[in-house]
């Protein structure tokens, strides 16, 4: 782009910026998805959208639309096969090899081959696909001057390929988090040093390892994706094996997708051990919708760290174990009397109603978020009624209005039956976005004071 030139054809930023759109409208998908496909390789930016266009067509000619789709995310290359072969034709034999082996020049060749079904074809090419999405980044990686920017990128490049052809979720997560990481080397330096401090530590402490011992086949088969963890992990060792008897069974078969998700995690991983009765068994549910649900548990301020390495100075693994617990226990509950974000306390009674209808709730979970500290004090006489609005998203984007308003009447003696009747939850939420706010602003802070000071956080 910088040179306004490729292999001989005008090629700079005014080709990108006309191509870009055509690109999106040619393969019929997102600009989401077709920018994930330009960040793996951009070379079908280097040709005209009706290129494009019909090799997309021939690819799905001897298979479908869907398995065309897929070839070229798996290799972009592939669209640009055609048009690459056009333009060198033979003047060369070195040109001609470069353009097969980088830009799927073979791919024309291929599809035209006479005598040969297209089962044939399409096997080659697959092939021919996996070869070239593995080769491309070492050869960019050489071509690019081996610049320490050009060598990170080509490596990101290099795991995030492989990850198209993970063996299972675990070695997924592990390539993953390598490709997403800023310096895949050091990422990958930072959690081996980790991981012989950990087995330093075990090593020191035989109680330990002979609690890991008899899971240690469950465990082996999420290695990669706990590797990717390590640096994290290792201050919460102790705690983790001293649930492994009880809990790791409930929770083994998600185990990748806890891993994959453990940054955001492991600031509340205390508070979750010490509870893990009430959320192991929810443990599906609450990954399925975690990404609306962890608002409610995101702390407003920074949490200081407790100290733990003292506990590691302790002869006995009982006295370890019972440092390390009580540290974190303490840490966690001197951050949560002060985070007026956090609502996991408060709301880990209603665990059990709440997560087995989180698909019908989900909806209400971003719109509820900001007036959880007015609707908590009448959680319990809400409960028998929620599912009565789960199509009315309306009263959770207005809920603090409501509880202003009408909340006094739930403590009514008979009157919240009148939640039961047809048309009353639709009539609700009509009157929640007509309601105005201003008037019963101060009467909500009386509310959530009074709530506050009656049940703090222990």
């Amino acid at each position: 782009v910088l040179e306004a030139n490729f292999l001989g054809q005008p090629f700079g930023c005014e080709q990108v910026k006309q191509r870009w759109p055509r690109l999106v409208q040619t393969l019929g998908i997102s600009e989401d998805q077709a920018l994930k496909i330009i960040e793996m390789d951009a070379t079908p930016l280097l040709v005209e959208s009706d290129s494009v266009s019909e090799v997309l067509a021939r690819l799905a000619a001897i298979s479908s639309r869907e398995k065309a789709l897929e070839l070229v995310g798996r290799s972009p290359s592939l669209l640009v096969g055609g048009a690459m072969n056009e333009a060198t034709g033979t003047k060369n034999l070195a040109a001609s090899t470069l353009i097969d082996v980088l830009y799927a020049g073979r791919l024309y060749r291929v599809l035209e081959e006479e005598g040969r079904d297209n089962e044939g074809k399409l096997r080659e090419i697959e092939l021919y696909a996996q070869l070239l999405s593995a080769f491309r980044p070492c050869v960019d990686l050489v071509l690019s001057g081996l610049t320490a920017r050009d060598a990170t990128d080509a490596t990101r490049r290099i795991f995030r390929t492989l990850q198209e052809s993970a063996p299972n979720e675990s070695i997924r997560v592990l390539l993953q988090r390598v490709a997403d990481a800023s310096d895949p080397w050091a990422y990958l330096a930072d959690q081996t040093r980790a991981g012989f401090n950990i087995g330093g530590r075990l090593a020191f402490r035989p109680a330990l390892t002979k609690k890991i011992l008899p899971h240690s086949q469950s465990i082996v088969t999420h290695l990669p994706s706990i590797y990717t963890r390590l640096s994290i992990l290792g201050p919460h060792v102790p705690s983790i094996v001293r649930i492994l008897d009880q809990y790791l069974d409930i929770v083994e078969p998600h185990l990748d997708r806890i891993m994959e998700r453990m940054d955001r995690i492991e600031p509340h991983l205390p508070y979750i051990l010490l509870h893990l009765d009430v959320l192991a068994k929810h443990c599906g549910a609450l990954l399925d919708h975690f990404d609306l649900l962890m608002p409610y548990a995101e702390l407003g301020r920074k949490k200081t760290n407790p100290d733990l390495e003292q506990c590691f100075d302790e002869p006995l693994i009982e006295a370890v174990e019972e440092c390390l617990v009580d540290n974190l226990t303490d840490g966690w509950e001197g951050a949560a009397r002060v985070e007026e974000n956090s609502y996991l306390p408060k709301l880990l009674p209603y665990v059990d109603f709440l997560v087995p209808n989180l698909d019908e709730l989900a909806p209400h979970l971003p719109l509820a978020h900001p007036h959880i500290p007015y609707v908590l004090p009448y959680m319990d006489d809400l409960l028998p009624y929620i599912k009565r609005f789960t199509r009315f998203t309306e009263v959770s984007k207005n809920a603090d209005v409501l509880v202003g308003y009408l909340a006094w009447l739930l403590r009514v003696p008979l009157i919240p039956r009148i939640l039961n009747l047809p048309l009353v939850p639709r009539l609700i939420a009509w009157i929640s976005g007509r309601l105005p706010r201003r008037f019963v602003r101060g009467r909500l802070e009386r509310i959530r004071k009074r709530y506050e000071k009656a049940h703090p956080t222990e």
